[in-house]
């Protein structure tokens, strides 16, 4: 409801100048004088001016009332923040072109405040209509509007209609600023094509069933709406004068060429960056089993992904995300910097591939039977994220036994003959292999004392446990079979006193898991 000083304004502001005439009228008693008085009556003039504008306040409450209702705090932050820049704009134009306020077409300008408004108006409730839970309220406030949004674009064609189908062929003294209102309604009505198809993805095709249509279509009715705003500015300097108050529509439709241009190569480059990432595995969603995108739980028969990140979603719902942002959802981890990196590293794969001739082929790309086979797919090993602790776990197990069973193998090679202390310790560094390091609180840092080329070296850590290696090399030439025996037997009792602390930790963490789960059931 209006406040009461507002409502008296209103009455005030069409009661007085009533008034003023009637008393004119009393006074002079002839219509040619009193027209006459009246124009050259300042005040009157002033009086007239504060009408205009009440009439145009009269407009947007009812507009503002019939289509739109009861506005939300985002709605009204909106109005606040462009109203006095559609006020301005709407002064500037008729005094650029020499028009009077008080022309009809000073009428019309102050008219486009209020529809400017309402297309805004309209352009956020589309956005917020998703916002309404109650089915009844959602389905109101849907009518209303695309009620508006039929009504206006009929307006909206009128008016670019009448403008370049009988001004342009006319001699008219304000072509210029007649021009001006063509182009705005034309972003107007282009504006309307945009929200229907936004409200046509969003309750008949329903978010459930993402389909990047939706994207693609906005992207559409954006880049029209700019080319067509050029072509129009552009014809408009040319036949008439340059329509100055449009200068901020024109920087706008500049400045959103290039960001949706941005949007469209971060949008292609993300979902292609996301076609190379590995499908989310029961492990991870154990310990992500919730989207926090939409909500809901993901399980290994949906179609999941994990980013580099380690954070899992589900792969429509980040789509729908990358229109928008380029960052993990939950951590805010750059993605952009790493899918550049990976599509440049499979496209300089490809590169070489194409410009050297893969080893085994002979002269007509036939491949030598034995040589290992040439594919053009980039290597997948830089699209996937860096491995957990569990697998590296894993890994180093797997080598650790294989070194076990070697070096079993070879003591009893060597143990029926004499070999010599420089054969001994030779025999060591190629049999013995990489120890293990541990660190202070139970963790594997690393292996070193390989003898084997390319294999890794890592320094002693402190407080670390493990066999000695290149720093021991010379006590070796004194060991005895018996003290290789007895280091073969620490290694043993090592590993199973790690996998026992490994066994403990995962026991430990699936009971974590089990209660985190059993207290998000117990919230629900």
């Amino acid at each position: 409801m209006l406040k009461l000083p507002l409502c008296l304004y209103f009455c005030l502001s069409f009661v007085v100048p009533t008034l003023i005439v009637v008393d004119y009228v009393n006074v002079y008693r002839e219509y040619f004088t009193v027209v006459v008085e009246l124009t050259g009556s300042p005040l009157f003039r002033l009086l007239c001016v504060n009408c205009f504008v009440a009439l145009t306040l009269a407009l947007w409450f009812v507009g503002r009332y019939a289509f739109f209702g009861t506005l939300t705090h985002t709605e009204r932050d909106v109005v606040h923040r462009t109203f006095l820049m559609y006020v301005a704009e709407s002064l500037v134009g008729p005094f650029y072109f020499g028009v009077s306020v008080l022309s009809p077409i000073g009428l019309v300008s102050q008219l486009t405040i209020v529809v400017a408004l309402l297309h805004k108006l309209a352009v956020e409730r589309v956005t917020t209509l998703h916002m309404v839970e109650e089915r009844q309220t959602r389905l109101c406030m849907l009518i209303r509007l695309l009620l508006f949004l039929v009504i206006f674009f009929v307006v909206d064609l009128y008016v670019i209609l009448d403008v370049f189908g009988n001004v342009a062929w006319k001699r008219e003294e304000h072509k210029g600023i007649q021009y001006c209102f063509a182009m705005l309604y034309m972003q107007y009505a282009l504006t309307i094509c945009k929200c229907l198809a936004e409200i046509f993805f969003a309750e008949i095709v329903k978010t459930s069933r993402y389909s990047n249509l939706a994207f693609y279509g906005g992207l559409f009715f954006s880049f029209t709406k700019s080319i067509l705003f050029f072509i129009s500015f552009s014809y408009v300097s040319a036949v008439a004068q340059a329509p100055f108050p449009l200068m901020r529509l024109l920087l706008h439709n500049i400045v959103r060429c290039f960001e949706n241009f941005r949007s469209l190569l971060r949008y292609l480059t993300l979902t292609r960056f996301l076609r190379t990432l590995p499908s989310a595995n029961e492990e991870a969603l154990s310990r992500d089993p919730s989207c926090v995108i939409c909500y809901d739980d993901m399980t290994t028969e949906q179609s999941c992904k994990q980013l580099p990140c380690g954070h899992c979603y589900h792969e429509m719902c980040l789509r729908r995300w990358f229109e928008k942002m380029s960052t993990c959802p939950y951590c805010r981890a750059d993605l952009i910097e790493r899918a550049s990196s990976v599509i440049a590293t499979a496209m300089e794969g490809r590169n070489e591939n194409a410009d050297t001739v893969p080893p085994g082929t002979g002269v007509q790309g036939q491949v030598t039977p034995g040589a290992p086979a040439d594919t053009d797919e980039p290597d997948a090993a830089d699209a996937l994220p860096p491995p957990s602790e569990e697998e590296v776990l894993r890994a180093y197990l797997l080598h650790l036994k294989e070194h076990l069973s070697a070096s079993s193998h070879t003591q009893t090679a060597v143990s029926g003959e004499e070999t010599s202390s420089r054969s001994v310790n030779t025999a060591r560094e190629e049999t013995l292999g990489p120890s293990i390091v541990v660190l202070k609180d139970g963790r594997e840092a690393g292996l070193e004392g390989s003898a084997h080329p390319g294999a890794p070296h890592v320094a002693h850590t402190s407080g670390a446990a493990g066999l000695p290696g290149d720093a021991s090399v010379s006590s070796v030439d004194d060991r005895s079979a018996n003290g290789e025996t007895q280091d073969e037997t620490r290694v043993a009792r090592r590993l199973a006193a790690y996998m026992e602390f490994y066994s403990s930790v995962a026991a430990a963490s699936e009971t974590l898991n089990r209660k985190i789960r059993d207290i998000d059931a117990g919230q629900r």
